[in-house]
């Protein structure tokens, strides 16, 4: 929309060049831009609305998405927790040397 307002300015401004503003098809232009930059504000309202810090949907998936995340990692280090933890039985559990 916003290409077809800026074509809409330059059309604007070529029929200047030999209209006046008061000329049918200047009006017409000027409605048809009026008509965009409205549209234009009301998609911009839109996508405020859709924003992601606003978007409650969105900062919950963040949110499952980090708590996932830390539990990938949390089972990573679990597991090598045990590893370590596994070792240090075997080697209490083997006799000492004299």
């Amino acid at each position: 929309m916003i290409k077809r307002r800026d074509e809409l300015y330059l059309e604007r401004q070529q029929l200047l060049s030999k209209f006046t503003e008061n000329h049918p098809r200047v009006k017409s232009l000027d409605e048809q831009i009026q008509e965009a930059e409205e549209i234009l504000k009301q998609t911009e309202t839109k996508r405020a609305e859709l924003n992601e810090d606003n978007n409650p949907t969105y900062l919950k998936l963040q949110e499952t998405n980090m708590s996932e995340a830390e539990a990938i990692g949390l089972r990573a280090r679990q597991a090598r927790l045990e590893e370590q933890f596994t070792g240090f039985r075997k080697r209490a559990d083997q006799p000492e040397c004299p």
